[in-house]
């Protein structure tokens, strides 16, 4: 059985940096409770735990430049740290001796900091979200779209295996998601280097600013075909825990379910995990099965589209 007859998916274990974050978004949950940053003794601790439960990936998140807030500031310093990337780096580092491969989502950041930290991932990840300019984003600096694009195209340039994807009912028209849909494709056109679309709904969270309802299924699947009719290249990835017929998304065009963590979901911890059972048995009657795969898909494993550092702990994957 091909590639093309699987859904794929990550086995992760999700290490939430920080979630002191310069952006104020009013649908995120992630900057709720109290300020904290996660150091390196901590976060081998997770690592190992999730390594125990059979992750192959670790799944960096964090507040976009947290480095701009003075509380973040005073909690690096009692790590040890003046530099963000610095502690980063240390933490990455910790992740493959342990065997783990990383992918990291750090928001929209200067470029010389993203080739940095590209130099200890597997993947990274930015969410176009939207190329819409809307209400809910006024006290976003990071989320104008045309700064997110950069970033996309800026990955491209360095040949970073790269995720991105949209939201779905934050204020966008469906033309919006389309457009954003087809911006994505122009640029991977250019440089081959997306290999997943996520398209997530939007989940209202108890702690949220906003009067958004959550995006329903009918919707998510509407956008999942438009999808599948404009993008060519990248697998189209929606998120078990928050659309849970997996059966309709596939028959729709979903081709991968993104990370499977061995914790919470951090961004969206309402939403459980489904099992690997649960979904195998969804897929019984669809004609695909499930397979694991490492955070960097097989094409860019096999173009050599990775640090040389990563070499032993993708050995596995070739």
């Amino acid at each position: 059985m091909d590639d093309s007859q699987h859904i794929t998916y990550s086995r992760n274990v999700f290490i939430p940096i920080t979630n002191i974050c310069r952006n104020n978004c009013g649908y995120c949950g992630f900057q709720s409770g109290e300020p904290y940053l996660i150091g390196p003794e901590r976060a081998r601790e997770i690592m190992k735990e999730g390594l125990n439960q059979g992750a192959v990936e670790a799944l960096f998140t964090f507040g976009e430049q947290p480095q701009e807030n003075r509380v973040f500031q005073n909690k690096l310093r009692q790590h040890g740290y003046d530099s963000f990337t610095n502690l980063l780096i240390d933490i990455f580092k910790s992740a493959i001796e342990m065997g783990l491969l990383p992918h990291t989502n750090p928001g929209c950041i200067p470029k010389k900091q993203f080739k940095e930290l590209a130099e200890y991932n597997a993947s990274m990840g930015l969410m176009l979200e939207t190329t819409a300019s809307l209400p809910i984003h006024t006290h976003s600096p990071g989320k104008e779209p045309e700064k997110r694009l950069e970033l996309l195209r800026y990955a491209g340039e360095q040949k970073i295996p790269f995720t991105t994807g949209i939201l779905v009912g934050i204020g966008e028209k469906i033309e919006d998601r389309i457009e954003s849909l087809r911006e994505i494709q122009r640029i991977h056109d250019i440089y081959g280097h997306i290999q997943e679309v996520i398209l997530q709904g939007h989940s209202k969270h108890p702690s949220s600013n906003t009067d958004l309802p959550s995006a329903g299924q009918k919707e998510v699947l509407k956008t999942v075909r438009k999808a599948d009719s404009i993008l060519d290249g990248p697998k189209i990835q929606v998120p078990p825990n928050l659309h849970p017929d997996i059966k309709k998304l596939v028959r729709a065009g979903v081709r991968d379910i993104g990370g499977l963590s061995t914790t919470k979901d951090h961004i969206n911890p309402e939403a459980g995990w489904p099992s690997i059972s649960m979904i195998k048995e969804q897929l019984k009657t669809t004609g695909y099965k499930l397979k694991l795969r490492p955070p960097i898909h097989q094409r860019y494993i096999d173009w050599g589209w990775y640090p040389p550092r990563l070499e032993d702990n993708l050995r596995r994957f070739k």
